[in-house]
């Protein structure tokens, strides 16, 4: 009986298909990895299309924290076998409009307990320092400062 080589199937090839098709193609074991997609690639019809998505560290949920680290961690991956960067850092606020549905603490806690750097302004700081915004002066803000673009079509491709 000969050995059969193993094939990795990989149903759909948009943010998460891709991702998972390339990783596995990175594990170093002797299979092969097979994606398969509906749409042609690149397709706008599903949540992959566009040329960015927001990537960051503010989340309100320790485990949420420690998956962005992660991703940030395969982000840099990706950069260096595409020789290029791709991810944009930009730096980002989180706004908490006095009655928001999730406190500004639950974020605030999770970020401190990961060790994530942020700075805690009001609304009144958010508009001095960004001219372009206009919030209520009573808006909680977090900035943090690894927030930014990442490249969603790109990375797909």
């Amino acid at each position: 009986m000969s050995k059969g080589v193993a094939v990795e199937l990989v149903v759909g090839l948009g943010g998460i298909g891709s991702a998972a098709a390339y990783w596995l193609t990175r594990l170093g074991e002797p299979n092969e990895v097979l994606g398969l997609e509906r749409f042609e690639l690149g397709h706008v019809r599903g949540a992959s299309h566009d040329h960015g998505r927001i990537i960051r560290l503010s989340y309100h949920t320790p485990g949420h924290v420690r998956l962005a680290r992660l991703a940030y961690d395969a982000w840099e991956a990706i950069s260096a076998d595409a020789g290029e960067p791709m991810v944009v850092t930009t730096g980002g606020v989180d706004l908490f409009p006095p009655g928001a549905s999730i406190a500004a603490t639950d974020y605030e806690t999770a970020m401190r307990g990961a060790g994530v750097p942020f700075e805690v302004w009001d609304g009144g700081e958010l508009m001095r320092r960004y001219p372009v915004w206009r919030v209520d002066p009573a808006t909680r803000v977090l900035w943090q400062a690894d927030a930014g673009v990442a490249p969603a079509a790109r990375g797909v491709a």
